[in-house]
């Protein structure tokens, strides 16, 4: 490493000794200011006869060598001088003895001691000074490392690079650590005072195993000594910059400092695709859209994404074992690998927990890029909807067994989960508005009351007992005309609960064919019944209007306008049923127009609500 430091400044060496030589032929007795080097840091140091330490400062590494420049105290020169360095002469270049070049390969906790001897000009006599005072100059060693066990080996050169993720857990025994060295001279005369401070002070959190440490809290250590203080990540910051301070040693009040930048940005979850399958029912997910005319877009991209922010609900079968797509991102590019799991926090608890995987990463992104999760556990087998919260956790980062810590929080997920797929006219293609409607899913699940149930039969007659008696809809007793199924049922204004005309008017083949939407959307095989001349009603629960037996008592040829007339009565002062739709699931009648009726025989059903049937 050194004679490679040594080689590699060859050129600049060059340059440098013709500038020594320009500077000693010009400069015998007082020297004039030293060149700076482009892309060098120039230090000064006042040195004088019984200097033992003259000055203690950093010597940044900055963007080229360091420039350390000797200024012999007035009326004194300098006679003779050399550098020694603690831990490596080959590190300096001497120029001439009042300038000294550092390479590279500087590390921060380098200290210098500058040795040489001190002349006075020649006086009016001709004759020199006969004694030679020495001189000497420290400049002190103030280190600060990294524990190895969350970060690579401390390597002196690249100290102020970022070694490792900060992730850490209050009162363990895998912290991040921080060990501080105490002050270091040749001659222990500076002080054992020592100063750590950081920015982002509310990201970190450092003690010593037992007391919280604040940013700026002064400590002594002892030369030959060491601090061991435990790091944790409070949330997440890019860099966190740690800084330790000896005390002024001089009449300018210049301190030997150090730096650490560490990193407590942890990989976090980039995006989630629920549905990755697409127009694929495997592993029970459904394809949804928002409404009759509006997709969800992006939607290939992951229902959930961090930037930029998007959150989409996802749709399943109960009983689902569901799998997830996870992208992560670590814009530290620190992560190698992870173990990485979540669980479900707050909400709902439809989703589960999902189980712990190893991630690998490559170049600060997952890889693969998507990370195949699996759910710890099957979805509820019953017909429902709500939100939940992931928490993610992360730990053993890089196989160093760092301990399991909060990585952050997705969501909140809003899921659904029906009894099976969609039925038509319904379908399972991404790119059709025949896709479930999110809108059309929690009227059939929230609204109608399909929530909950765990049989087809449940929630049937729950849909039917909505649109029968809850969704303030009104049997047409003047035509007894559809105003909501022209070839198809207009979904979006039934559930408004009003016609294009702003009425709430239904007949028999609306409630039949909203029985029909509602339920299939929900995975049941409902179907339609309709029955041509079906004739005079007993009294029964007619949609809107109560008991009736005469349902359009209104349309302009019937002589009785009442809903109830004589059991006898017959056309014109009873108006008959000519047609009757309703909904049949499994041989059973189901009826929201004349009933409620739900699950019942047909010809009990017959028998029961019709007089007469022709």
């Amino acid at each position: 490493m050194r004679s490679l430091l040594i080689a590699g400044f060859a050129q600049k060496l060059a340059v440098v000794a013709a500038m020594a030589w320009a500077h000693l032929a010009s400069a015998v007795e007082l020297p004039g200011p030293v060149p700076v080097v482009p892309g060098t840091v120039s230090r000064t140091v006042v040195v004088y006869p019984g200097a033992e330490k003259n000055k203690a400062f950093p010597l940044d590494q900055g963007s080229g060598m360091c420039d350390l420049h000797l200024d012999p105290e007035d009326p004194w020169r300098i006679r003779h001088s050399d550098i020694e360095a603690s831990d490596d002469q080959t590190l300096w270049y001497k120029v001439n003895d009042y300038e000294y070049y550092m390479s590279y390969g500087y590390a921060p906790n380098e200290y210098v001691v500058v040795k040489g001897e001190l002349y006075k000009p020649t006086t009016g006599s001709g004759k020199g000074e006969v004694k030679f005072p020495e001189f000497l100059v420290t400049v002190p060693k103030v280190n600060l490392d990294w524990d190895a066990k969350h970060g690579e080996a401390a390597k002196e050169f690249a100290e102020d690079l970022v070694p490792a993720a900060i992730l850490v857990s209050p009162n363990r025994a895998d912290f991040g650590s921080l060990i501080v060295y105490g002050p270091k001279d040749d001659f222990n005369i500076s002080s054992s005072d020592v100063t750590l401070s950081w920015d982002n002070a509310n990201k970190v959190k450092v003690h010593d195993g037992t007391a919280e440490i604040r940013s700026g809290h002064k400590f002594s250590i002892m030369q030959g000594a060491s601090k061991t203080l435990l790091v944790e990540a409070l949330e997440p910051a890019p860099d966190v910059k740690f800084t330790l301070e000896g005390e002024p040693d001089n009449v300018n009040g210049e301190r030997a400092v150090d730096y650490v930048h560490a990193c407590c940005s942890v990989p976090e979850v980039e995006r989630i695709k629920f549905n990755y399958l697409e127009n694929s029912m495997q592993d029970g997910a459904v394809e949804i859209w928002q409404s009759y005319d509006l997709p969800f877009d992006g939607i290939k991209n992951g229902e959930w994404i961090r930037d930029p922010k998007q959150n989409y609900p996802a749709c399943y079968v109960v009983n689902t074992q569901a799998k997830l797509m996870v992208s992560f991102v670590d814009k530290t590019k620190n992560a190698r690998s992870a173990k990485i799991s979540a669980v479900v926090k707050n909400g709902n608890q439809i989703i589960k927990a999902l189980k712990s995987k190893t991630v690998n990463f490559k170049n600060g992104k997952s890889d693969p890029v998507e990370v195949e999760f699996e759910m710890d556990g099957a979805l509820p087998s019953v017909i429902t909807t709500g939100q939940d919260t992931y928490q993610w956790k992360i730990e053993n980062i890089n196989g160093n067994g760092t301990a399991q810590h909060v990585m952050g929080e997705t969501g909140p997920h809003k899921t659904y989960v029906i009894l099976d797929a969609p039925k038509l006219p319904w379908k399972n293609e991404r790119t059709s508005n025949q896709c479930p409607w999110t809108n059309a899913l929690e009227f059939a699940i929230n609204i109608a009351g399909a929530k909950g149930h765990g049989t087809a039969k449940g929630a049937l007659t729950a849909i039917t007992t909505y649109l029968h008696s809850g969704h303030g809809m009104r049997y047409d007793v003047a035509k007894a005309e559809s105003h909501f199924v022209t070839s198809t049922l207009k979904a979006t204004l039934y559930m408004s609960g009003r016609d294009s005309r702003g009425e709430n008017t239904v007949n028999c083949v609306d409630q039949a064919m909203a029985q029909f939407v509602f339920a299939r959307i929900l995975g049941i095989e409902c179907l339609i019944r309709q029955i041509w001349e079906f004739g005079y009603l007993n009294p029964v629960n007619l949609v809107g209007i109560g008991l009736c037996n005469n349902p359009i008592y209104e349309f302009k040829l019937c002589t009785n306008r009442h809903p109830i007339v004589g059991l006898d009565d017959v056309y014109p002062s009873r108006m008959p049923f000519g047609m009757h739709v309703f909904a049949i699931l499994d041989g059973l009648v189901f009826d929201a127009c004349a009933g409620p009726v739900s699950g019942k025989d047909p010809l009990r059903y017959y028998n029961d609500a019709f007089a007469i049937l022709q």
